[in-house]
């Protein structure tokens, strides 16, 4: 997109229209460009930025977490361990509201360091070994399902992680088994920096729509050659201390005074060639919730039954009624069932099996 965007584009009605909840992956975390040109204060610079935050509620704090959104668990909050002064101490993966109650569960945990190192995304262990999970690169693979994609982490092109997402049907059967549903804070914005404003039906007056979880605002800035806006005053004001000595090792400086300090102070007015931002933002909460049963993680039975054809007769019985160890019986299948099993990775017959071939059919 080298060309100055339409005022549709910044209004992003279809990107109003998705709804995280009906995506196949879930992101949990996520800060990416999506587009980036130019700095910001340059005309013909353009950037699309995407972050979401995310934490899994208790059932019984559901009405808590319909008031939380982007301030509360958006980028800005840092999920990791904290130990208070009056001696409690809060887990990394513990989500406190209003330092006292646990009403959640991270499940994308935050680790920073210092600059010798990069910031770290870590996903919450009881996630990876509730799923059987096996971590490859970038990506959590569930072994007992053919090593299917489950958890992923995407990164810039530095290196640096921007997301981390997971396929939406293993995420809801593990909030069922928790007891969880997950609390979504999506903040979407596109901005550009445009010569001419006069096509905008919303320069003047900002576009605000705002819903039930869901707020819009579209409006055009005036901006000079730094980016700042166009026309507004700067104060600078510069204090220092007259009664150091500079040649003193180690100088203690007393209480400060009118006779010992000074102070210098300017303004200005930003002025200089003029352009105009046009910024698009929608902020969005939303509910994850969890799957109507728990088949992987907490063992439910399955809605429908598989049935096998146990007789000649072609008499057919559910999977549910042939978990007898004291019975023994033949089960009736097309050979290329065992080929085509064997093409997952990890597959494999095991003793006991017993495979006979009649007519072309296995049994």
């Amino acid at each position: 997109m080298t060309n100055a965007p339409a005022p549709k584009w910044f209004e992003m009605e279809e990107v109003r229209r998705r709804k995280v909840s009906k995506g196949v992956w879930i992101p949990l975390r996520q800060s990416e460009s999506v587009t980036k040109i130019g700095n910001h204060s340059t005309v013909g610079s353009i950037e699309e930025v995407i972050c979401t935050g995310s934490v899994a509620i208790h059932s019984k704090y559901r009405a808590i977490g319909d008031r939380l959104g982007w301030s509360d668990i958006g980028l800005i909050h840092t999920p990791g361990p904290y130990a208070f002064e009056d001696g409690r101490y809060k887990p990394a993966d513990i989500y406190l509201h209003n330092e006292h109650e646990e009403i959640g569960v991270e499940l994308v945990l935050v680790q920073t360091l210092n600059g010798q190192h990069r910031r770290r995304w870590l996903i919450n262990q009881d996630l990876v070994m509730a799923l059987g999970l096996i971590e490859e690169g970038d990506v959590w693979r569930r072994v007992d399902e053919g090593y299917v994609d489950v958890i992923r982490s995407r990164r810039d092109s530095s290196g640096e992680v921007i997301a981390i997402e997971i396929r939406s049907e293993f995420l809801r059967d593990y909030l069922r088994a928790r007891g969880l549903a997950l609390r979504v804070a999506q903040y979407h914005e596109r901005m550009a920096v445009i010569a001419d404003a006069s096509n905008f039906d919303w320069a003047n007056t900002p576009l605000i729509a705002d819903g039930e979880s869901e707020r819009f605002e579209a409006r055009v800035t005036e901006i000079d050659a730094g980016g700042s806006p166009f026309g507004s005053r700067v104060a600078v004001m510069k204090v220092w201390r007259t009664d150091v000595d500079p040649d003193e090792d180690v100088p203690v400086l007393g209480k400060e005074s009118n006779e010992n300090t000074e102070f210098d102070s300017y303004s200005f007015e930003r002025s200089g060639p003029k352009a105009y931002r046009a910024q698009g933002e929608m902020w969005r909460e939303e509910w994850i919730e969890p799957a109507a049963l728990s088949e992987r993680v907490r063992g439910d039975r399955p809605a429908e039954d598989i049935f096998y054809a146990v007789g000649a007769a072609g008499e057919r019985l559910p999977s549910a009624a042939l978990n007898n160890e004291d019975v023994g019986r033949w089960l009736w299948f097309r050979p290329q069932v065992i080929e085509a099993l064997l093409q997952f990775r990890g597959a494999g017959l095991q003793e006991p099996v017993r495979i006979s071939v009649w007519n072309g059919v296995m049994k």
